[in-house]
C-alpha cells in the first residue's frame, strides 16, 4: 500500500516537473515579439533552403547543358535519317553533320539510329575520306 503511494507521488511529481517545463517554454515563447518569432521562422526556411541545395546531386554544368543539347540534337537527326529511304543518302548526311558538326557528333547519330549497317558504313566513309585518324 506504501508502495503504490509513493509510486503514486512519484508520477504525480513527474508530471508537475513535466507541466513546469511547458509552462516555462511557453511563457519563453510568449515573451517574443512578432518580429524575432518571424525571423527564426525565416531562418528555418532559409536552413532548409540550404539543405536542399545540399543534397541534390549535382548542379548542372555548363558543359552538362551543352551535352544534353547535344544529345537532343543527335536524337533529331537520328530521326531524320530514319525517315530516309536510300543509304547512301543517309551515309552522305551523316558524312556532311562529321565535316560541320564534327565526327563524333556523326557518329553520335549513327548510333541513335540503332543501325549498325549504318554505323560500319559511317565507320569506312569516315576513314575513306580521311576525316579522323583515331577511328
Amino acid at each position: 500500500m506504501q508502495d503504490d503511494k509513493k509510486e503514486k507521488t512519484n508520477k504525480l511529481q513527474a508530471l508537475d516537473y513535466e507541466k513546469a517545463k511547458v509552462d516555462s517554454a511557453v511563457s519563453a515563447d510568449a515573451e517574443k515579439s512578432f518580429e524575432e518569432k518571424e525571423q527564426e521562422r525565416f531562418s528555418a526556411i532559409e536552413i532548409e533552403k540550404a539543405r536542399e541545395k545540399l543534397t541534390q546531386h549535382s548542379i548542372p554544368k555548363k558543359d552538362d547543358d551543352d551535352d544534353d543539347k547535344n544529345k537532343l540534337k543527335a536524337l533529331k537527326e537520328a530521326d531524320r535519317l530514319r525517315d530516309m529511304q536510300h543509304e547512301g543518302r543517309k551515309i552522305e548526311h551523316l558524312i556532311h553533320l562529321a565535316e560541320k558538326k564534327g565526327v563524333d557528333f556523326a557518329i553520335e547519330v549513327a548510333r541513335k539510329t540503332n543501325d549498325s549497317c549504318l554505323i560500319d558504313l559511317l565507320h569506312d566513309k569516315i576513314i575513306e575520306k580521311g576525316l579522323s585518324k583515331d577511328i
